[in-house]
């Protein structure tokens, strides 16, 4: 079946290591910093227990936008739980031309497409790993999870829409 992911946890490792998804605890470096930035790698948030990887590349609960779909400018209006981190400013898509405030990892939006995952992921351990994350023959879960994690990932994009 298909329980772990492969990462790299250096930019210079040759070969990356194995892990079973859900099974790294919050506080733990999981990205390579790279000139104090992570390196991003595609679905590597699968292996955190909670689910998201903070921003300094760490496995963690993630953080609350305490503004979420307002109106705002700048990022500076959109505060997040943890003082001095903001949740992006972005444009909708209106006709007006107006920003909103983004959701963050906390937020039950995303809280919402993690949990679906994990639900799909436990009715589908028996696919093959080649499949990736596919429908494998489980569509509802899958539907389901694409479904609230499309709706997280564009929250701002959906306000009056």
């Amino acid at each position: 079946g298909r329980d772990s992911l492969c990462y790299f946890s250096s930019v210079t490792d040759e070969t990356g290591r194995c892990r079973k998804l859900f099974s790294i605890d919050d506080d733990t470096q999981l990205l390579p910093l790279i000139n104090a930035v992570p390196s991003y790698q595609d679905g590597i948030e699968k292996l955190c227990r909670s689910g998201w990887v903070e921003l300094n590349g760490k496995c963690g609960a993630g953080l609350e936008s305490k503004n979420k779909g307002q109106e705002c400018q700048t990022d500076k209006d959109c505060p997040t739980t943890r003082t001095g981190y903001y949740a992006k400013c972005k444009c909708g898509h209106n006709g007006k031309g107006t920003k909103y405030c983004d959701i963050e990892g906390a937020d039950s939006e995303w809280q919402s497409a993690i949990s679906t995952f994990k639900d799909y992921y436990e009715n589908t351990r028996d696919c093959h790993p080649g499949e990736g994350f596919g429908e494998c023959g489980k569509k509802d879960y899958f539907n389901s999870w694409k479904c609230k994690e499309m709706k997280a990932l564009y929250y701002v994009e959906l306000i009056e829409n």
